[in-house]
Parts: C-alpha cells; structure tokens; sequence
C-alpha cells in the first residue's frame, strides 16, 4: 500500500514543516512538468547552466537577465500565425488585446485591469451568487451536482457581466470554448 508524503497507512494527513511542504510541491510540480511536456523538461533541465539556449525558433531562457531581456526587448510579432494575436485576429475584426502592439495594447491592458479589478469583482459577485443560489440546492435534493455544468455556467454569467452581454450564459460560455477550441488549434 503506498500513502502520501505526510501520512502513514490508516492515518490522516500530517501537517508537514514548511521546509518538507515546499520540498513535497517541488516534487509533485516536478511529477507534473514530467507527465505533461517530458520532452521539454528534458531540454529544461540539460540546458539549466546556461543562460539562453536556441533549438530551431524555440529559446530556452534560464537566467533572470537573460529572460528579462527577452520579454522587454525581443521584437514579437503579435499576430503571427500560430499566436494568440494571430488567432484572434483571424477569428474577429482585431483590436483585440491579443493583437495590438505599443500604445493600444497598453491602453487595453490598462482598461482591462480596471475591468477585472475590486469594483468589478463587487459588481459580478450578484451573479455568481444567484447561480449558486440556484444550484447548490441540487446537493440537498438529489445529492448531486454536475460541477463542469456549474463552472460552465459561472463561466458564462462572468463573461457576459464583463462584456455588457445579454446572452444566454451557458451559450457564452460554449462559443467562448468553442472559440478558445479553435485558436488553440
């Protein structure tokens, strides 16, 4: 029977120290990165003692000036095929804060700080109360309730609070996905 770090068979977990705490989320971060890009973090840990290393158009970045550098003075083409940029331009008119450069990306970003700040969180606190409100009942009744079904919805009664929509929440929640979907592709 294998247990948990911090726990012996029969036992509830232990509260670890913070020193073991921090060592036993390196090591289920480590088993994470492993399962889920074992390839890339391969290539992260062979080339870990030097600070930039190119593969093709892929830069592997480990020190603190070097990443600084380029995040802040690497030229980036925002809508390139591929991108995020790229994609949002492909699937809307642009403008978007994926597809701008310079002072219009700066604005955006600013103005959406501003939307997803204290003020807005008060403002779309009503709405996700509601859906709980409406939903977390299910739990008595029936003794169950469809969590991916409820994250759905909090996802489109949020988006639709943030945007002004009028939409019905779960359809925007699905065409965001859709759309997410798709650029992903």
């Amino acid at each position: 029977m294998t247990t948990a770090p911090g726990t012996t068979a029969g036992s509830s977990p232990a509260r670890l120290s913070p020193p073991a705490a921090a060592r036993a989320a390196r090591r289920r971060d480590r088993r994470v990165y492993l399962r889920s890009h074992p390839v890339l973090f391969a290539l992260l840990c062979a080339t870990r003692h030097r600070p930039v290393v190119r593969l093709g158009r892929t830069v592997l970045v480990h020190g603190t000036d070097a990443y600084r550098e380029a995040l802040t003075r690497v030229p980036l083409d925002r809508t390139a095929p591929g991108t995020t940029g790229g994609a949002a331009a492909e699937l809307t008119d642009g403008g978007l804060l994926f597809d701008q450069d310079g002072a219009a990306h700066r604005t955006a970003r600013r103005a959406l700080a501003t939307d997803l700040g204290s003020a807005a969180l008060a403002r779309i606190r009503p709405h996700w109360q509601a859906v709980l409100a409406a939903r977390i009942p299910a739990l008595t009744a029936h003794g169950s309730l469809e969590i991916v079904d409820l994250a759905e919805e909090l996802a489109g009664v949020t988006a639709a609070a943030l945007t002004g929509s009028t939409a019905d929440p779960r359809r925007l929640a699905r065409a965001a996905a859709a759309a997410a979907a798709s650029a992903a592709a």
